[in-house]
């Protein structure tokens, strides 16, 4: 691996860690509401401080058994790549109303139901 490639690499690793957690708490509540947040959040951020904690370890582990962290590097480039076109297909969000009248009020859904074809 030349210095360029692992520059480049810890660059990315660094962006990502630094917006990670805000991330999660950011997209929970906005995907998935406010009523049961605490619980969601709760549940991936124990994900991720198990990826946080064994992440470190496996790189270890390559790099004794491959003589490089070249393996970690790429499988961390694959995993971020992969998270990102994940994010990138998760749409609008979606509205989250306590009563489905104030929908309506505030022109969220459109009150006529939709005409069924026979």
């Amino acid at each position: 691996i030349t210095p360029g490639v692992a520059i480049f690499g810890v660059l990315m690793i660094g962006l990502a860690a630094g917006a990670e957690v805000d991330l999660i708490a950011f997209l929970t509540s906005k995907y998935f509401g406010l009523k049961s947040y605490g619980e969601l959040y709760g549940w991936q951020l124990v994900v991720f401080a198990l990826g946080a904690g064994f992440g470190p370890l496996l790189s270890g582990w390559a790099r004794d058994t491959w003589g490089s962290y070249e393996v970690s590097l790429y499988a961390g480039a694959a995993a971020f790549s992969l998270g990102a076109a994940l994010i990138g297909t998760l749409g609008r969000y979606p509205v989250f109303v306590a009563d489905p009248s104030e929908a309506v009020t505030e022109g969220l859904i459109d009150p006529a139901p939709a005409a069924s074809v026979s």
